[in-house]
């Protein structure tokens, strides 16, 4: 036999009696098993209070048929305007300081009947093709021109939350689902 490798010993008198009181201590188990209950309980808490402070909002505009999700973190920095076929979205803070005209995010238009996506994003401004229902052609429609706070005399500060809220439009329009028209209903709900 090698005279390196130790062989194992197996435990005699009280050694022996420890290992085997523990092995059959409930107590020890009771507190293993509440300590992972407990712990189970704090994470599943934790993840629900998570979850629900990154819920977004949904809009809906029951005359228009469709709703789509703005983001919580938009919360006090965004206003929606009905328009005749459409809404149209703003960055709050730019409309206030530098009036009408400016912090437009997106606008989205209801074309009657079904168009063909090629032609319903034929336009002169970025248009994108959201979905066909209730008998019309949803188009999102982006700015054309400046509309964040960067020109001399602007205001950075807005300027940069204009643009983090811009990041977001992808995430908007991936988020649009039809809605039943409701022809007595007066606009939306948030």
């Amino acid at each position: 036999m090698n005279k390196f490798v130790k062989t194992p010993s197996l435990s005699t008198g009280k050694q022996a009696k420890n290992r085997f009181d523990n092995i059959l201590n409930a107590k020890a188990k009771k507190t293993g098993a509440l300590t992972f209950v407990l712990v189970l309980c704090i994470s599943v808490v934790m993840g629900t209070l998570v979850a629900c402070n990154n819920t977004n909002y949904i809009y809906k505009n029951k005359s228009l048929g469709f709703s789509i999700e703005i983001p919580k973190s938009w919360e006090g920095k965004y206003k929606i305007v009905e328009v005749d076929r459409g809404i149209t979205v703003y960055q709050s803070g730019t409309v206030e300081k530098f009036g009408e005209g400016t912090g437009r995010l997106f606008s989205i238009e209801l074309l009657e009947g079904t168009i063909e996506k090629d032609k319903a994003e034929d336009t002169p401004w970025p248009a994108h093709f959201l979905m066909h229902a209730n008998g019309h052609t949803y188009v999102m429609n982006m700015p054309s021109d400046v509309q964040s706070p960067t020109w001399d005399g602007g205001d950075k500060a807005l300027a940069a939350e204009y643009e983090k809220m811009f990041e977001d439009i992808d995430k908007i329009r991936e988020s649009i689902e039809p809605i039943t028209i409701a022809n007595d209903s007066g606009g939306s709900d948030i």
